[in-house]
């Protein structure tokens, strides 16, 4: 508690399924946290950037701000996909490196670890191959955010971490068809079938892969808790098993 005491952190995303309980847990902690909007600060925009850096001067920056959804979503815009989080990551980091900002909490995602892996996902195992073809778009921008921060350890000495999380459930998750996630989408196909009196529903997939839930209020505490003690180049999943 008493290292958030008066700390100035930004929460990219922070009005986002994720973000906001990680604002939460930054708040019980006493820490002046400030969420930038895209209305006013659009980071695919450098300038945006940079200027939110600077109005705010953070010490610590949380960047969880993303364009992403379920496999619906990739099929309808993997090129926007692809490119807001490419520059939101670069721009995001650049600003606070400018920003001479004390630490940069990058949020990666599962969806980076090479598609034909089965079983445990290793963190030696993070560079083994790319994405599976149906989110590579999106995994690989987040895995460019990581080699971002390795090479500004490198020249600059800015303090970098790379978090990688699994699919996460719980409030304030999106139910929209075209936004959800798998949680989420399988609860609201689940709600609708009992509503409407089918027997049976549609679940997209082979029935194959394995798939691990995080509570979200955990990953939250999880992420601020790493963001106090973890300083290592190498990523860290955020997960139970």
């Amino acid at each position: 508690m008493a290292f958030w005491q008066g700390k100035r952190a930004m929460v990219t995303g922070g009005s986002g399924f994720l973000g906001r309980h990680i604002v939460q847990a930054l708040e019980q902690r006493n820490a002046e946290v400030f969420v930038p909007r895209s209305k006013e600060h659009n980071l695919v925009c450098f300038e945006a950037a940079r200027r939110c850096m600077e109005e705010f001067r953070p010490q610590i920056v949380i960047h969880a701000a993303a364009f992403y959804g379920g496999i619906w979503i990739n099929q309808l815009y993997p090129g926007r996909i692809f490119y807001e989080n490419l520059v939101m990551g670069a721009h995001t980091m650049e600003a606070a490196r400018l920003a001479e900002v004390q630490k940069f909490v990058g949020i990666g995602t599962a969806c980076s670890y090479p598609g034909y892996l089965e079983g445990l996902l290793k963190e030696e195992n993070l560079w083994d191959g790319i994405p599976h073809e149906t989110v590579v778009n999106y995994g690989l921008t987040k895995k460019m955010m990581a080699i971002q921060g390795w090479a500004y350890r490198k020249q600059y000495g800015l303090s970098s971490i790379h978090l990688i999380l699994t699919n996460l459930y719980g409030p304030w998750d999106t139910f929209n068809p075209e936004r959800s996630h798998v949680a989420a989408a399988l609860i609201r196909k689940f709600v609708e079938a009992k509503q409407g009196g089918r027997p049976q529903v549609e679940v997209w997939g082979t029935g194959r892969p394995v798939r691990e839930f995080l509570y979200v209020q955990d990953c939250a505490e999880a992420i601020v808790r790493a963001a106090e003690s973890y300083d290592d180049p190498e990523p860290l999943n955020i997960c139970c098993g």
